[in-house]
């Protein structure tokens, strides 16, 4: 079956955004994936809600499989800072509105991701 329920399809490569810019669409937007049990995140995202629908489309009503959610980070670069922003967006959405959690980045947190602004360095 083209929606893999039938065992054929191994492995589902899908991107957290459209085309080659980054911008545009979930590339997972509309799909059901309950017969997957793995989801790899090879990048983090600027917008955190996006890899939550992502993860959410594994992680479904009916699905009948436990499930693992990996995540892969290049320690020595920007990643860590990104993950950490993250969780500074998402903390501060659970205090107001979920909207802010993808409100687009101001100065300060340009500043974060780069290694500087009160947050954590990345390494030299």
């Amino acid at each position: 079956a083209a929606d893999g329920s039938d065992g054929s399809c191994h492995v589902l490569l899908v991107p957290l955004f459209g085309g080659a810019s980054g911008a545009g669409a979930s590339g997972a937007a509309g799909l059901n994936l309950q017969v997957a049990s793995v989801a790899v995140l090879l990048e983090p995202s600027l917008q955190p809600a996006i890899e939550q629908q992502a993860l959410g489309r594994i992680v479904r009503i009916g699905q009948q499989r436990s499930t693992t959610c990996i995540r892969l980070v290049v320690t020595e670069s920007i990643e860590p800072n990104i993950l950490h922003w993250q969780q500074r967006r998402i903390a501060q959405a659970s205090q107001s509105s979920a909207s802010s959690v993808n409100a687009q980045l101001g100065m300060s947190d340009f500043l974060l991701l780069l290694g500087g602004g009160g947050g954590r360095r990345a390494r030299s």
